[in-house]
């Protein structure tokens, strides 16, 4: 079974101090004098759809957090064009430290994106400031159980002798799991049909159906169908990080895209930070 809980790295010190403190921006009484964060209900934006990377880490995190600071946190997803409507709702959120984000590289690729493409950004990333890294995964190139691939060799060899005819699917245009992909297809001079969603749950879910051959993502989508023999993995991404058990002789995709998938949480640039201790208090 995958374990969703906080990984072990994030102490309850750590994870104050980075993330449900050192936050941002509580908001500031008369003479700078810190007011106690949170006082009321915050949310966490994932701008995926539910059943991602970015929503499990988020529901997780929203946990341990309540169960820590004493107040809830909510998740709540907005997906859409590629995470960016989701990202630019937070980039304009009141700056009052209740609002925040739970995302993945798309914070720096869509607006990379945008002006490559000649049109207007929904937002910059200087717009946000990171407060905590909270995963960093190989990806793993996953495939059915009865794909005709028995090594990444095996799928390379085949789409090139028949570009276009099989297909991929990713959480969104430019996106996390689409830009790596892409990076695999011209590293390997194949071609395959592109079909975006609007997160890495509905991916995998088109993957199981049979409606898409390829899904290149994190460990934590698609492990227990792994283990169920539902799906297979063809490849790791990266050496830097271990993978799964499962995975630890499967071939190595480094030389070909050496990629892995990192989520962390941002707060808006306009809050104001302020330092907490260990014990939850507050210091200005």
């Amino acid at each position: 079974m995958i374990n969703r809980s906080i990984p072990n790295q994030f102490s309850r010190r750590s994870v104050i101090a980075g993330l449900g403190a050192a936050i941002a921006a509580p908001v500031m009484g008369s003479a700078e004098t810190p007011v106690a964060y949170p006082t009321k209900n915050v949310t966490i934006v994932v701008p995926f759809a539910a059943g991602g990377m970015s929503d499990i880490v988020a529901r997780s995190l929203s946990q341990f957090l309540q169960q820590t600071l004493g107040h809830p946190f909510i998740v709540m997803t907005r997906p859409g064009a590629g995470g960016g409507l989701g990202i630019q709702a937070v980039a304009n959120a009141p700056n009052d430290g209740y609002t925040l984000l739970l995302t993945l590289s798309s914070i720096s690729t869509l607006p990379v994106i945008a002006k490559v493409e000649g049109k207007p950004p929904l937002f910059e990333r200087r717009q946000f400031v990171p407060i905590a890294r909270l995963a960093a995964d190989p990806a793993l190139i996953y495939v059915r159980r009865e794909a005709p691939w028995q090594t990444i060799d095996d799928l390379v060899a085949d789409a090139r002798k028949n570009p276009g005819k099989f297909s991929y699917t990713s959480s969104g245009r430019f996106g996390p799991t689409h830009i790596p992909m892409e990076m695999f297809l011209q590293a390997t001079g194949t071609d395959m049909l592109h079909i975006p969603t609007t997160g890495g749950g509905p991916s995998m879910a088109l993957l199981l159906g049979g409606h898409a051959d390829i899904f290149f993502t994190i460990p934590g989508l698609g492990m227990e169908q792994v283990e169920a023999g539902s799906l297979r993995v063809l490849a790791v991404s990266t050496r830097e990080l271990s993978p799964p058990a499962a995975c630890a002789d499967v071939d190595r995709a480094r030389d070909r895209c050496r990629v892995h998938g990192v989520g962390g949480a941002f707060c808006p640039q306009r809050c104001t930070r302020i330092d907490h201790k260990a014990d939850g208090s507050n210091r200005s």
